[in-house]
């Protein structure tokens, strides 16, 4: 589903307007989704008893589909064993690279799903541990607003949620987010941006810590 939104953010249906640009703040917003969702997958599989594991998931990726690809006059690199078609910018290229990521989905290789969110992100060259902080931090102010049971308000005064995070992190560089000296507290510096953007109640507040520690205990 994930995937499918991410397409919708190109022009490329032919009855609305395909030279328009792509709306490349949501196509990072919905990749960084997609990694969500193939991590999420891999831990699943992974607890998995082998003989329990789909037998699709243990076949070779050119056993289990064929690529797409973009049209015969376009330009482009593969990647990801011919799963991306670089550079995503270009609307062709993007629509026939996440239709084969619906295909790895359907084959359970998430693993090559998250290499293609990686891949993808460095392509179009933005912050992705930044934004997945970010939106980590948002899911929790989901849940903490009802998301579950439907009471939360997704938009407000015609802005959707989701694009408050750009403003959050537009200062944080992809450096700070991986050196080792600095990368808690600049996370920590991103978890209450988010926070103070949605302005949520220092009670309901968790930081790094409190995520690390939680996990330990999975």
């Amino acid at each position: 589903m994930e995937s499918t939104e991410l397409m919708d953010s190109y022009p490329w249906k032919w009855w609305k307007n395909i030279a328009a640009q792509p709306d490349f703040a949501n196509i990072k917003i919905e990749l960084v989704d997609i990694l969500h969702f193939s991590l999420s997958g891999t831990m699943q599989l992974q607890s998995t008893p082998a003989e329990a594991v789909p037998a699709v998931a243990k076949k070779a990726v050119a056993d289990v589909f064929t690529p797409f690809l973009p049209p015969a006059e376009a330009a482009y690199q593969t990647a990801v064993e011919g799963t991306l078609h670089l550079p995503l910018s270009a609307t062709p290229n993007a629509i026939a690279s996440f239709r084969n990521v619906i295909q790895l989905a359907n084959a359970y290789r998430f693993d090559l799903i998250t290499e293609c969110v990686i891949s993808a992100a460095d392509d179009l060259d933005f912050n992705l541990v930044a934004y997945y902080v970010a939106k980590h931090t948002l899911n929790c102010i989901r849940q903490l607003g009802g998301y579950k049971d439907g009471s939360y308000v997704k938009v407000n005064k015609g802005v959707e949620d989701n694009v408050l995070l750009h403003s959050c992190i537009k200062d944080i560089t992809a450096a700070e987010v991986l050196d080792e000296a600095q990368y808690i507290a600049v996370w920590n510096q991103i978890m209450t941006s988010v926070y103070d953007a949605f302005q949520v109640k220092d009670a309901d507040r968790r930081d790094v810590a409190h995520w690390v520690a939680l996990s330990k205990k999975q």
